[in-house]
């Protein structure tokens, strides 16, 4: 992307009618974190230069769109990302707001892409798009005493430079890690989480392109199984916490963040349960401060249970489709 001041970077998403055609209305708007790296991936080809010193010339391959856009969470806003990601999504009225539950699917979103616009401030009055996307990655971070971070990594079509939208950003609360409390199926009590990462790896073809033609890319497909992989660093509240832990080998693990009422007794509030097993397991122990846990934890459908799944209750009535 061309430099820019960054001060006021922001970013959208909108949902395509046509997979590759760029989207020119229904953006959803969010200011993002340092760290954007969404730009256009060039091939080139260059000719022999048989009788000179000189390159004959430069021929245009294949082309795309990566990159990678890291959002602090609110309890609104990433809903579509959300949805695109895990691949599909129900909501349900809650109290006087509504509950969305994503699930994961085999295909992502089969036909549909997302149009992403990024707006560096320059060149003034226009930001780039990029178009065709599909995302191959959704990670989270908790740190101490952070917001709750986010990172969509992209895959796309190409990247067109267009008139830069309007943006409305979400005022919902941010989701701190003070809201967080994990649980674990197979412990009691409570695991006191320091920080942690939950990615989400949707594998797809890059390389897909019409070679007979352009060289454009067809649309991606997954090219291998989803994995969610989880890495969990906290401490141990007392003896029966580490017995717990050293013995649990299957459960669910789950985090859930209680944010600030939306409305009277009526908290915002995102989960996510994986299901899976622990598969390294061990106690850090120093000579001073508590015994800390560190742990990862591999994720796996179990029958109709799936390896993840995130609910989130905000006052968002409907979610693109």
């Amino acid at each position: 992307m061309l430099p820019a001041l960054g001060a006021n970077a922001w970013a959208g998403w909108a949902l395509e009618s046509t997979w590759g055609t760029k989207a020119t209305s229904g953006f959803q708007y969010y200011e993002i974190a340092a760290g954007e790296t969404l730009a256009l991936k060039q091939v080139y080809y260059e000719s022999p230069a048989l009788n000179g010193a000189a390159k004959k010339g430069i021929i245009q391959g294949t082309k795309s769109f990566s990159g990678d856009l890291p959002c602090p969470m609110q309890y609104e806003g990433l809903e579509l990302l959300l949805k695109h990601a895990l691949g599909s999504v129900s909501t349900a009225a809650s109290g006087s707001g509504y509950k969305h539950t994503f699930t994961p699917t085999d295909a992502l979103m089969s036909g549909e892409g997302l149009t992403v616009e990024m707006n560096r401030e320059q060149p003034t009055g226009n930001s780039f798009f990029g178009v065709g996307c599909k995302i191959t990655k959704l990670a989270f971070a908790i740190e101490k005493d952070q917001i709750l971070s986010c990172v969509a990594s992209f895959h796309g079509k190409d990247v067109e430079l267009a008139s830069e939208g309007t943006p409305s950003f979400p005022t919902a609360p941010y989701i701190l890690q003070t809201h967080l409390v994990v649980t674990d199926s197979g412990f009691t009590g409570t695991v006191d989480v320091l920080r942690a990462t939950i990615e989400i790896l949707n594998p797809v073809t890059e390389d897909r392109h019409d070679l007979a033609s352009s060289g454009d890319l067809k649309e991606q497909q997954r090219s291998a199984k989803r994995s969610v992989n989880i890495s969990v660093e906290g401490e141990f509240g007392e003896g029966t916490q580490y017995t717990d832990w050293t013995s649990d080998t299957e459960g669910q693990l789950i985090f859930t963040w209680t944010g600030p009422e939306y409305t009277t007794g009526e908290n915002y509030e995102l989960v996510m349960t994986a299901n899976g097993k622990w598969t390294n397991r061990p106690p850090q122990v120093s000579d001073q401060g508590p015994v800390k846990l560190n742990g990862t934890f591999a994720c796996f459908e179990d029958g109709s249970t799936p390896d993840i799944e995130i609910e989130l209750t905000n006052e968002v009535s409907s979610i693109p489709s």
